[in-house]
């Protein structure tokens, strides 16, 4: 049975997308089965690009329509080529997405750094590289599969509830697979560790953590 590479049905995902967009269809849900019929990738048009249409636009802005299918890839070629000017708007491009997208503010709170060029550039090469490799872990999901290994760790989970860098989804699939950790839901913060509510979940965190017995 031949394997099914995430980034190969990624792709797939995305030029579904794109495709959509051509013909002005209305947010599509697009599911990607390996050849055993299990799902390999799903994802569907109402995430932060709905919530922060505004900044999304910014996002695409670098990359020709006839790129956007698979963006990872054409932020790639220009975050790794040999054009400085490209390399440098691609890469503020892209941290200002995620800078824009952290707090519940929106983009009026996004962090000066995120449009510094030396900062973006690092951050976005480093970013779209482990992207593009699947965070480097040998399968999906081979976290939470592997969780027995930490399971005996005393563990504090800060999730805001409003988080589009990462999701909810994650935090709660941790938690299930490891309910021994604490989950503590921010209910009117993202994802930015200054968000008030995150910040006294992280001071409290901390303090418990210091009472723990060596």
């Amino acid at each position: 049975m031949t394997d099914l590479p995430l980034a190969k049905a990624l792709k797939i995902i995305n030029t579904a997308l794109a495709k959509g967009k051509e013909l002005g269809l209305k947010p599509l849900a697009v599911v990607v089965l390996d050849a055993g019929g299990h799902v390999k990738a799903f994802q569907r048009q109402d995430g932060a690009s709905m919530i922060f249409p505004d900044a999304w636009e910014r996002f695409l802005a670098p990359i020709p329509e006839a790129e956007r299918g698979d963006l990872m890839a054409a932020y790639e070629k220009r975050l790794t080529g040999n054009d400085e000017a490209a390399r440098r708007d691609c890469a503020i491009a892209w941290s200002s997405w995620e800078g824009e997208t952290v707090s519940v503010r929106g983009p009026d709170s996004r962090p000066d750094k995120f449009a510094e060029a030396e900062f973006a550039i690092a951050f976005a090469r480093i970013e779209n590289h482990y992207f593009r490799n699947g965070g480097f872990l040998p399968e999906d999901g081979w976290l939470l599969k592997k969780i027995d290994r930490i399971r005996h760790i005393p563990a504090w989970i800060a999730q805001g509830r409003f988080d589009v860098v990462t999701p909810m989804s994650g935090a709660w699939a941790l938690h299930r697979a490891w309910p021994e950790a604490r989950l503590e839901v921010v209910g009117d913060a993202g994802h930015a560790s200054t968000e008030p509510g995150i910040v006294d979940s992280l001071v409290r965190a901390t303090d418990w953590a210091a009472g723990l017995p060596d």
